[in-house]
């Protein structure tokens, strides 16, 4: 019997149901021993905190995302604008500046008129007293040598002369 025993024991230990309760009975020990379900529970717990963070990073990285692309756009939108008004800008500069460049130069085509006028009435007027100088040197000169080559002469215009004057009325 003790045989008999002995091969049921052998054939309990080799079975895999036994080594399988053996194997939970000595988990359970182990679980209660060191409190096992408090730790996995706080692994849990953790885990789950992780996977709530990231969900929350994940959200706030797509919120940032979205904020990115829409700068983006109206980044696009911006440049086009800056450039429009840059364009126009230039064109307003560019058009004041013609202006500008066409008035000046009727002033300075007035202005050289002008002094050409004035030059021109310099010039005529220098002629004029120079013809009237040498008009008047002439005359005098024509005067003097008929005065010298005929004295009576002399006499009858200083009469002449001063009957002109009496007649001026200086009241």
């Amino acid at each position: 019997m003790i045989g008999k025993i002995s091969e049921v024991w052998n054939l309990i230990i080799q079975s895999n149901t036994f080594n399988f309760i053996v194997m939970v009975m000595l988990l359970a020990y182990i679980f209660k021993k060191f409190n096992l379900s408090d730790i996995l529970l706080k692994m849990k717990r953790n885990i789950i905190q992780s996977i709530d963070n990231s969900v929350l990073v994940k959200k706030e990285g797509d919120e940032a995302l979205e904020k990115a692309e829409n700068s983006l756009k109206n980044l696009e939108n911006e440049i086009k604008l800056s450039l429009d008004n840059a364009e126009k800008l230039g064109n307003q500069t560019a058009e004041n500046i013609l202006k500008e460049s066409e008035i000046k130069l009727e002033q300075t085509e007035k202005n050289t008129l002008k002094i050409q006028q004035a030059d021109e009435k310099n010039l005529s007027s220098k002629l004029v007293r120079d013809a009237v100088s040498n008009s008047t040197d002439k005359a005098r000169k024509y005067i003097t040598d008929i005065l010298d080559a005929h004295p009576e002469l002399q006499e009858k215009y200083i009469y002449e002369s001063l009957d002109d004057l009496d007649r001026i009325d200086l009241k």
